[in-house]
């Protein structure tokens, strides 16, 4: 298939907004609305299209098809840290480094029980892929979409090893980056990545009351919260080490599969105090 190059648009749909955090049943979950960006492109068969078109007249899905067009993303930073408080000053401050224990930063984001390497946005198989429609004459008109719904979970109390007491979730800031592509697959591994975004979604909450209560309940997010997008750029990304992860056809461990395996960094204080790490690592990201 040929790619008019000219007439590839990405649109924002939808940005990410109301960040916020929930507490329930012991978890603080962070949260925010969707985000949706809308692909549309023009394609035209060549000499290589006719295995594709056979496939397709067979009435085969997007997910197996000989050539398909769709996005692909990696996670390529999290800084993610919790700190908790007791009722009482006397009653110590836990900081858990949720991040730094990973095996690594740039991972895949996808779902690898799917068996396959693409990002799916959609529960809809159909709309996470641009194939062209072969009951209708080219060049055919493709749209597609990519979306994601960023959310975090973070543990609402835990023990402090000094005290033996509850400490309970007083501040935490989880920021995750992500870089997302358009691509081609023009034979079984073999990509080509026309355009490519960065973005990301950051939470920084605070207990709404400055007196720790136990099962803090209400937050409120603090300054630097919320989403941020890049312009779209042609083209795959430069970084090589991006490029050698999209390109790579096995299934990978996903950012899923990195973040549940991740250990637990643990900072331990029998009263209140505010630990350098988490001023430190919010100028990281």
């Amino acid at each position: 298939m040929r790619i008019d190059d000219t007439k590839i648009r990405l649109t924002v749909v939808q940005r990410p907004g109301n960040f916020r955090a929930v507490s329930s049943a012991g978890v603080v979950g962070l949260l925010a609305s969707p985000m949706q960006v809308t692909a549309q492109c023009q394609v035209t068969p060549d000499p290589s299209s006719q295995a594709l078109l056979a496939y397709l007249h067979g009435g085969g899905g997007p997910r197996s098809a000989p050539w398909k067009l769709g996005f692909m993303q990696l996670q390529i930073l999290e800084n993610s840290w919790a700190y908790y408080r007791g009722a009482q000053g006397s009653q110590g401050c836990v900081l858990n480094d949720i991040s730094s224990q990973r095996q690594t930063q740039i991972c895949r984001d996808y779902d690898r029980s799917l068996g396959t390497i693409w990002y799916e946005g959609s529960a809809n198989v159909a709309d996470c892929y641009g194939l062209p429609d072969v009951s209708r004459p080219s060049p055919w008109s493709l749209e597609f979409y990519f979306g994601d719904n960023p959310h975090e979970d973070i543990p609402a109390q835990v023990v402090n090893d000094q005290t033996q007491i509850y400490n309970y979730l007083y501040e935490a800031r989880c920021a995750l980056a992500f870089v997302t592509t358009l691509s081609e697959q023009t034979a079984p591994n073999v990509f080509k990545h026309h355009r490519h975004f960065f973005w990301s979604a950051i939470w920084h909450l605070q207990a709404a009351s400055l007196t720790t209560q136990p099962n803090n309940t209400m937050f409120r997010m603090l300054h630097g919260s919320g989403f941020w997008i890049s312009d779209f750029k042609p083209g795959g990304p430069k970084d090589s080490r991006y490029l050698a992860l999209l390109n790579n056809s096995s299934l990978t461990s996903s950012c899923n599969d990195v973040a549940q395996n991740a250990g637990v960094a643990k900072s331990t204080a029998p009263v209140w105090r505010r630990f350098p790490l988490m001023d430190q690592k919010d100028n990281l990201f």
